[in-house]
């Protein structure tokens, strides 16, 4: 499953389109994929439960941060009620590149009877001067990955496109208000 899809944002605001996928504080604005979501564990502290409301400075991805997403899923009707699903992930990689272009968040969802071994991948591009791109995919793996894809894939697939759409509406805004 994957999803591409392009933003009016240059080549130095691409990190601004990032600090919105990666500061988990800003999703309930934005994302009804996953509009909720709970720390497990931060990367190099306790284990804890501090829940993602609120803005703070441990609100942002990091490398081995354990989460608990709480997507809600789209029905297939739009007149359809949504369901919340919980799914544990570990975040793999947050990288913001020193030269070049590519920003990438990459997590995976911790394995469990309900959910098979999964990596998603987040990367925004600049393409030009004024345009970057979001790019998110999922891979699925072990002996249920067909399963899942034919249970629930239109589904998550459903919910990428509604994430990304989000995104691109929250980055556009904020750059037309003048917001950095």
């Amino acid at each position: 499953m994957d999803f591409q899809l392009s933003l009016r944002a240059g080549q130095d605001e691409t990190f601004f389109v990032f600090e919105f996928l990666t500061d988990t504080s800003t999703w309930p604005e934005w994302n009804t994929y996953i509009p909720r979501l709970e720390y497990l564990e931060r990367a190099g502290s306790a284990k804890g439960g501090s829940s993602a409301t609120h803005v703070n400075k441990s609100s942002k991805m990091k490398e081995g941060d354990k989460i608990r997403f709480f997507a809600s899923l789209p029905g297939s009707s739009p007149s359809s009620k949504r369901s919340e699903a919980p799914s544990d992930i570990v975040v793999n990689e947050v990288s913001i590149p020193e030269e070049g272009k590519l920003y990438c968040a990459v997590w995976s969802c911790i394995p469990s009877l309900l959910h098979p071994p999964c990596r998603q991948y987040n990367e925004i591009v600049a393409v030009s001067e004024d345009e970057c791109e979001y790019r998110s995919y999922e891979e699925f793996h072990g002996i249920r990955a067909w399963l899942v894809k034919f249970a629930v894939g239109a589904t998550i697939q459903k919910g990428l496109d509604e994430r990304a759409e989000g995104l691109k509406k929250i980055s556009e805004e904020r750059r037309a208000a003048g917001y950095r």
